[in-house]
C-alpha cells in the first residue's frame, strides 16, 4: 500500500507538470465486466468488474498518458475472498519528424497471492514514412515485468521475472469520408522461471473510419503468459495460459461537443492456472465488455 502511495503521488506530480506543455487533453472514463460464468467456461473465477479513467497530455513533439483501473473478482465458490486490485500505469513518448522514443511503467497492487504486487517497466521505439494520404508505421515495444511474490509451477521460485518483446507494423490510408489502418503485431516472451520457457503470440486488427463512426476487429493466436498489451496499459498478472481471441469494438464522435463512445467486446480463449494442483487445467472461456466515453480538451 505504501508503494502504490508514493506512485500515486508521483504520477499526480507529473501529471500537474505535463498539462504546463501540452495543447490537447484528452479525458477518457471507462468500465466493464469480465464473465467467466458461460456454460462453456470452467473457470473458478464468477466475473469481475472493472472501472478507471485514462487521461492523455499531447502536442507535436511529445504524449504522455496515465491510466488508472480498479478491479474486484468474484468466485464461484463463496469460500475464496473477493480479490482486489489496483493498477497504476504511466507512458511518455518523444516525437521527432521521423521517429518516437519513449516508455514507460505499470504498477499493480492486488490481494491475489499468485503473483503478488507486480511491475512492468517498458520502452518503444517507432519509425514512421508520412505520404498524402498515408501513413506506414513500424516498431518495437519491450518489457520487462517483475512479481515479488512471484513462483514457478512447483513453488520452488521467490519471484518471477518475463521478458517481453513486440514488434509491430502499422499502415494507415485516407480516402476522404473512408480511412483504414490495419497493424499486425507480435508477442515475443522468455520466462525466467515457468517450467515452459518462450511464448508467441501473432495478432491483426484493422479499424474503418466513416465519417463520425468507426469499427475495429482483431484477433490472435498463439500462447501467451503474464504478457502485457495495449502499450504498457493492460498487464494479463496471472499464469493462465492465453491461447486464442477476437474482438469488436465500434465508436462514435460526437463533434459539436468533442466527446466520443466506444463499445468493445472481446472474447478470450486460455488455459487456466490451478493453483491448488500447481498446474495448467482445462481450457476456459471468458467474454470482456468496456465502454468508454473520451472527451477533448484544448490547453
Amino acid at each position: 500500500m505504501k508503494n502504490k502511495t508514493i506512485l500515486s503521488l508521483a504520477l499526480l506530480g507529473a501529471i500537474s507538470g505535463t498539462q504546463l506543455f501540452a495543447d490537447k487533453a484528452v479525458l477518457t472514463p471507462y468500465g466493464g465486466r469480465i464473465n467467466n460464468s458461460s456454460s462453456v467456461s470452467q473457470s473458478i473465477k464468477d466475473y469481475s468488474s472493472i472501472g478507471g479513467a485514462h487521461v492523455a497530455f499531447s502536442n507535436l513533439e511529445y504524449s504522455f498518458e496515465a491510466d488508472y483501473a480498479h478491479v474486484t473478482t468474484t468466485y464461484k465458490d463463496n469460500d475464496i475472498p473477493q480479490l482486489s486490485q489496483d493498477d497504476i500505469a504511466i507512458s511518455y513518448s518523444k516525437y521527432n519528424s521521423h521517429y518516437m522514443l519513449g516508455g514507460g511503467l505499470h504498477y499493480t497492487d492486488t490481494t491475489d497471492k499468485e503473483l503478488g504486487n507486480g511491475i512492468v517497466g517498458f520502452v518503444k521505439a517507432e519509425g514512421y514514412q508520412i505520404g498524402k494520404h498515408d501513413r506506414f508505421s513500424y516498431g518495437v515495444e519491450a518489457y520487462f515485468s517483475y512479481y515479488g511474490q512471484g513462483h514457478n509451477e512447483a513453488y520452488l521460485e521467490r519471484s518471477a521475472k518475463i521478458f517481453q518483446l513486440t514488434p509491430y507494423i502499422r499502415y494507415y490510408t485516407d480516402s476522404g469520408d473512408i480511412s483504414n489502418t490495419a497493424e499486425l503485431k507480435s508477442y515475443a516472451q522468455y520466462s525466467f522461471n515457468y517450467s515452459k520457457k518462450n511464448y508467441f503470440t501473432v495478432e491483426v486488427s484493422d479499424t474503418v473510419y466513416y465519417k463520425d463512426f468507426h469499427i475495429t476487429g482483431s484477433y490472435y493466436n498463439g500462447e501467451m503468459r503474464t504478457g502485457v498489451k495495449n502499450g504498457g496499459f493492460v498487464v494479463y498478472n496471472t499464469m493462465d495460459l492465453y491461447k486464442e481471441g477476437y474482438g469488436i469494438s465500434t465508436g462514435y464522435q460526437y463533434k459539436p461537443y468533442d466527446i466520443s463512445f466506444q463499445m468493445s467486446y472481446t472474447r478470450n480463449s486460455f488455459r487456466e492456472y490451478d493453483q491448488t494442483q500447481s498446474t495448467i487445467t482445462q481450457d476456459n472461456k471468458a467474454d470482456v465488455w468496456i465502454f468508454s466515453v473520451s472527451k477533448n480538451f484544448s490547453i
